[in-house]
């Protein structure tokens, strides 16, 4: 559930064209909270700050690479390959592993993207 939430208002932090208003963050938590009592969750956390808490807690213990990490990564990646051109396929993993954060990349087994793919990606974006 947390992917749901945190991902997208990371994403919009980064690269969206102006800063989400607090209660725009909270309706976005209290759309998804919902979807989890929908969806028969528990001990689902009460806001958006005990979210966070949980979520890096939960990375911190979890986020670690192994094997099938990285085939789950690989076929998101092979997904993603196929709506581009055959000439631009071999780009988009470097592109993946630079949009990703550093916990997730080592927990998928990517290689540290270059500096400069780093630099320019979100200025593109």
């Amino acid at each position: 559930l947390s992917t749901f939430v945190l991902d997208p208002l990371s994403w919009l932090e980064k690269f969206g064209w102006r800063d989400l208003l607090e209660n725009e963050k909270q309706a976005f938590f209290h759309f998804f909270y919902q979807v989890g009592l929908r969806m028969g969750l528990e001990n689902i956390p009460q806001n958006l700050l005990a979210l966070q808490a949980f979520s890096q807690a939960y990375q911190a213990e979890n986020f670690v690479f192994v094997e099938s990490n990285q085939n789950v990564a690989n076929a998101t990646v092979k997904i993603v390959e196929n709506w581009y051109p055959k000439i631009l396929r071999p780009f988009i993993k470097p592109i993946v592993s630079a949009m990703i954060d550093e916990n997730m990349r080592k927990a998928f087994g990517y290689k540290k993207p270059s500096s400069f793919l780093r630099w320019i990606l979100p200025k593109l974006l």
